[in-house]
């Protein structure tokens, strides 16, 4: 029982517990009480003799009807004598008594009604024999009856304000405990419902995936499918979209290359090629713009521009028409020197980014001429 709270035990366990404190004079106590309507009869019992404060189980095997039965009585009290008790050892409680008996007897049995019931529950005190816990003794005989009574009144309003205290307590936490199960069970169903999301919000991405690499395939002329490792890691890598198709970007990159001989029909993307955290391809080239290349970049965005109002009056793209656009003109053979004096970054940038600036790369001389250059150069790079 130990890490529980007090008020929520029966409140006969409770009046075990302190009755050490709250009434002197007893050598021991019994409970016997209904949990429930549905529980059965539960019989504890506490020797105040013994080291330990916690209540033991009383065997009440081949009793509990005749204890019943005396438990149910109408009279909030009775006092016995131990051997009166049907659970205690020698005991029948069909012993006729005496009048001498009536004195020597030492055992109340308070009555309690339960909550919604008609039926009782009981605690059974045993004091000692001279009660001189209470104030009197053996020699007092002629008022031992009447003392009885306030003793009996005393363990009555004792109990009952363990109850009362007890009570409200226990209403009010099992109201909190209703609003927290209510909780639980809303908890519980929000997790459902979002680990059904989760699971719908992954399969949407494993079609998007699929998607996305089919173009690449349709593109490339060759089928690209994910293994179970690749749609397993990326229904689970928490990253965004456009970081997961830079990632299938890649990976199709470096299965081709991984792959060089394979002449199968279809090639997969297996998880070791996955990788979310690369840097994203746009990225590089903006750090790569950002460097050696920023100024011819900037350059070829320079004329292109000025290329766009030439062709928009329907002008021949030239030398001269270009720098009848600029707002401080140059000579042509400044455009040429800074053109040739660019040549091997603009080359770079063009296959960096060959669909950017078509008209200069299409049309202006000085442009076109470096461009075909550059690529005659790359291709024979490739081809050696």
């Amino acid at each position: 029982m130990r890490g529980k709270f007090s008020f929520l035990a029966h409140y006969l366990e409770i009046a075990l517990k302190q009755a050490r404190v709250m009434l002197p004079g007893v050598r021991r106590m019994d409970a016997f009480y209904h949990s429930s309507e549905t529980e059965p009869l539960t019989a504890l019992t506490s020797d105040f003799s013994a080291e330990s404060e916690e209540p033991l189980t009383l065997v009440i095997d081949g009793k509990i009807e005749t204890l019943e039965k005396l438990i149910n009585l109408k009279s909030n009290y009775s006092w016995y004598s131990e051997d009166e008790l049907p659970y205690c050892k020698n005991g029948d409680s069909n012993k006729i008594p005496d009048v001498f008996s009536e004195l020597n007897k030492t055992v109340l049995m308070v009555r309690f009604t339960r909550e919604k019931s008609t039926q009782k529950d009981a605690l059974v005190v045993y004091f000692k024999e001279n009660m001189i816990g209470f104030g009197m003794n053996l020699s007092q005989k002629e008022i031992k009856s009447d003392y009885k009574d306030i003793i009996a009144q005393m363990v009555i309003n004792t109990v009952n304000t363990i109850r009362n205290i007890s009570r409200p307590d226990r209403d009010i936490w099992l109201s909190i405990r209703g609003i927290m199960n209510e909780n639980r069970l809303k908890m519980e169903q929000t997790t459902r419902k979002l680990e059904n999301l989760k699971e719908q919000y992954q399969d949407r991405l494993v079609d998007s995936c699929n998607y996305f690499l089919s173009n690449i395939s349709a593109k490339e002329g060759r089928k690209y499918l994910f293994s179970e490792g690749a749609i397993k890691l990326i229904k689970t890598t928490p990253v965004s979209y456009d970081r997961i198709e830079n990632a299938i970007k890649l990976a199709v990159q470096l299965a081709i290359n991984f792959d060089i001989e394979n002449q199968d029909e279809i090639i997969y993307i297996t998880e070791n090629y996955l990788n979310f955290n690369a840097i994203r391809i746009e990225e590089e080239k903006t750090e790569m713009i950002n460097t050696v290349y920023e100024r011819p970049f900037n350059y070829l965005d320079f004329l292109e521009s000025l290329a766009e109002k030439v062709k928009a009056k329907k002008l021949p793209i030239k030398s001269q028409t270009i720098i009848d656009e600029m707002e401080d003109p140059v000579s042509q053979a400044a455009i040429t020197w800074n053109v040739n004096h660019n040549m091997k970054a603009m080359q770079h940038l063009f296959r960096l980014y060959p669909d950017k600036w078509p008209i200069i790369r299409n049309e202006f001389k000085p442009i076109l001429r470096i461009a075909s250059k550059g690529d005659n150069r790359y291709r024979q790079v490739q081809n050696g």
